[in-house]
């Protein structure tokens, strides 16, 4: 693949294109691990309500940063992070919350770049370390993993009324 991804800020108008990639990313990501129903039914138009929310607000210390295909004129993932949003008890002041890639653009180098643009900003506004959730049975895990990051613990969530096991993932230093 020859495209030129470029990583740029999320503005609220590009909630549509994140919903889009959220919902897919899902959908060709937790097959076997999430309801099948579950992500039949998840909707575009909820995303995207809730990403045109986020995006208005975040903050000095918050940012949503899109990868977009200049050739295919798309977004083609996304990466959210801020401050941690629970568990003080924790020894990381970072938070990735989100990093979805579309199926066609993964294993690309397009989740390296939006992690490592990531890990600039926190570090710019003054995060020492991250965590981030993810599935225990994703194939994110490995490349969380291959990204420096470490299980910290493990815990349980519940998705669509099923008990689902969940990694802590940390980096001491971003």
């Amino acid at each position: 693949m020859s495209s030129e991804i470029i990583i740029r800020a999320a503005r609220p108008e590009d909630a549509k294109d994140i919903a889009y990639v959220h919902v897919e990313s899902w959908r060709s990501t937790y097959p076997g691990i999430v309801s099948q129903t579950y992500l039949d039914q998840l909707k575009y138009e909820d995303r995207e309500k809730m990403w045109t929310s986020i995006l208005h607000q975040i903050t000095p210390r918050s940012h949503v940063l899109l990868a977009y295909d200049k050739e295919k004129k798309k977004v083609v993932g996304f990466v959210s992070s801020g401050p941690k949003r629970d568990h003080p008890n924790l020894p990381y002041d970072g938070e990735i919350s989100a990093l979805y890639i579309l199926k066609e653009f993964q294993s690309l180098g397009t989740g390296q770049m939006l992690f490592d643009a990531s890990c600039r900003e926190l570090r710019t506004v003054g995060f020492q370390n991250a965590m981030l959730w993810v599935l225990k049975d994703s194939p994110s895990v490995g490349f969380y993993l291959a990204m420096g990051g470490k299980v910290i613990s493990e815990d349980s969530c519940e998705i669509a009324g099923a008990q689902l096991k969940e990694l802590l993932i940390g980096w001491d230093t971003i």
